[in-house]
């Protein structure tokens, strides 16, 4: 809510301030000239076009060597400055009456209090006789817009002030979306949330660099030197990343498999791209416009993708097309701004901050909800993994890693712990005379009533076929002899219900208490085994307790 009350104060600063200049008579002209800054222009040079006012948006071609504007000015403001911004700008020079050369660029900050790092600001000097000619050049090759306005040193202090309080408002909201996302990631290992925490990233650093605050704390090194190169760079590898996201948070793979295998050339295709386009000593004006259009045509595939996944009935494709929609439609006007395609006014820029603070909160909120649902699946899919899909008791597996622990707790401590081996009487008969529907009725009917008579603490498992397998850590001989007995009882009371047929079941019973001859589990279960064999042998339906040791 800051931000956006940020945003909507920065916005209605410079309209008022627009607003107020609009029918200023300075005049901006952009000259018919390519040429660098060693080769000023001779004062009849023609312009391409010219523009009136104090705050005005001029388009840079394409040049070789760089463009020049001339600014003629009327009446100033107090303490004057010209400010010229552009969401890719590169090194703007003033020339001042005399010959004077000032240097201006957001890669590059400067010491000098007049200057700023969120726009490329000249003092003008305030005893500027009106009709005064100065000349700017711009050393940028590529296609691109920028602001040029005229105010006073308060005016833009002001402004200058809200945008960056803004500007720090929105980063550390990205910022705290990457941490969710990243955090996500680290948990799941899942690339659907490392490809949405490097794209907000990817998107941070863009935002940054562009505005210029970025080259506050890292204006030596590699990042200057690569200027608007690794601005395109970032971008590139954003797009990169939310194409990679996209593909994974629809689940493409499901529906469009070939589309799904495109998606990750593209995305391999456009890091590759980005690397190169940040590294690359070679410049390449160009490239920021046709990264713009590929924007543009990426955006508009990936929402015709979430409206496919929509109709599929994704559940996710709704988060996507609420987040994504206003995105497309503000960073597809950023692009087409900054190549120079659309002359709109420079605010419109900040359009696509609010677009991809939206979609940061709308996409989180859905990866939350993808998250959610993988943790889900994976508890399922370990609770299949541990347990018996016909009665819901422990797997055999499960069981033995259970009794290990709890053969090793009760070594420790020194406590009693109880074994149960049990096995359903006449099971095959019941599968010949009934069926194995019934079978299985009656596997699932006993597992309930052992399950039903063991305490909180105590573990039940089928070991295999007709067999189970019950733990009781601290039970005592005399409690485990009592509790077979009962579980027996129970399962002879009442026969099973199998489609109106009364099945009667009964059980054996081993019971094996740990004591000094055990060395392993494996010992334990083998002597309530032996003893199961007894209760078989002695007729069935019984509890047999292992013998004692000699």
């Amino acid at each position: 809510m800051r931000a956006g009350r940020l945003l909507l104060a920065a916005l209605l600063s410079c309209a008022a301030l627009a607003a107020g200049a609009a029918g200023g008579p300075t005049k901006v002209e952009l000259l018919d000239l390519d040429s660098s800054l060693s080769d000023p222009p001779a004062p009849a040079t023609p312009a391409v076009n010219a523009l009136r006012g104090n705050a005005v948006e001029v388009v840079l071609p394409y040049r070789e060597h760089g463009s020049w504007v001339r600014i003629t000015t009327a009446s100033l403001p107090a303490e004057p400055r010209l400010v010229l911004n552009g969401v890719a700008l590169g090194s703007a020079t003033l020339v001042l009456p005399g010959g004077r050369a000032v240097t201006r660029a957001k890669t590059e900050p400067s010491d000098d209090p007049d200057a700023s790092s969120v726009a490329s600001v000249f003092a003008l000097p305030p005893d500027l006789a009106p009709g005064t000619t100065l000349l700017l050049h711009f050393a940028d090759h590529h296609r691109n817009l920028v602001d040029v306005r005229l105010m006073s040193a308060a005016e833009w202090r002001a402004y200058e002030r809200t945008l960056i309080a803004f500007s720090l408002a929105v980063y550390g909201a990205m910022l705290a979306f990457v941490v969710i996302a990243a955090t996500y990631w680290t948990i799941l290992r899942e690339r659907m949330f490392a490809d949405h925490a490097l794209y907000l990233l990817s998107l941070l650093a863009f935002m940054a660099v562009t505005s210029g605050l970025f080259y506050v704390a890292f204006h030596d090194g590699f990042w200057s030197r690569a200027g608007i190169q690794a601005q395109w760079g970032l971008a590139t590898m954003a797009i990169a990343f939310a194409v990679g996201f996209s593909a994974r948070f629809l689940d493409i793979a499901r529906d469009l498999p070939r589309t799904a295998r495109g998606l990750e050339i593209l995305r391999a295709t456009l890091i590759a791209l980005a690397i190169a386009a940040a590294v690359s000593p070679v410049a390449t004006p160009r490239l920021g416009a046709s990264m713009s259009v590929l924007l543009v045509l990426i955006n508009f595939v990936l929402v015709g993708l979430g409206v496919h996944a929509a109709l599929r009935k994704n559940r996710y494709a709704g988060y996507f097309l609420i987040g994504w929609v206003p995105l497309t439609a503000s960073t597809t006007t950023r692009a087409l701004q900054a190549a120079g395609f659309v002359e709109i006014p420079y605010e419109a820029s900040f359009l696509s901050i609010l677009g991809a603070l939206w979609e940061a909160l709308v996409l989180t909120a859905g990866i939350a909800d993808r998250a959610l649902s993988f943790r889900r699946e994976r508890d399922v899919a370990q609770h299949l993994a541990r347990h018996d899909g016909l009665t819901g008791v422990l797997n055999r597996r499960a069981a033995q890693e259970r009794l290990d622990e709890a053969f090793g707790e009760s070594r420790r401590h020194g406590s009693s712990l109880a074994v149960f081996f049990l096995d359903i009487d006449h099971f095959k008969a019941i599968n010949d005379t009934f069926g194995h529907a019934a079978g299985d009725a009656v596997l699932v009917a006993v597992s309930k009533r052992i399950v039903s008579q063991l305490r909180s603490s105590d573990v039940v498992g089928r070991w295999g076929g007709e067999e189970f397998v019950a733990l009781l850590p601290g039970a005592s001989p005399e409690i485990a002899r009592a509790m077979g007995e009962r579980i027996r009882r129970v399962i002879e009371a009442e026969p099973v219900n199998v489609e109106g047929s009364r099945v009667p079941v009964t059980v054996s019973v081993g019971v094996a208490m740990l004591d000094a001859r055990n060395k392993d589990s494996a010992d334990l279960v083998h002597l309530a085994d032996e003893a199961l064999y007894r209760a078989k042998e002695k007729g069935r339906n019984r509890v047999e307790e292992a013998l004692a040791a000699a």
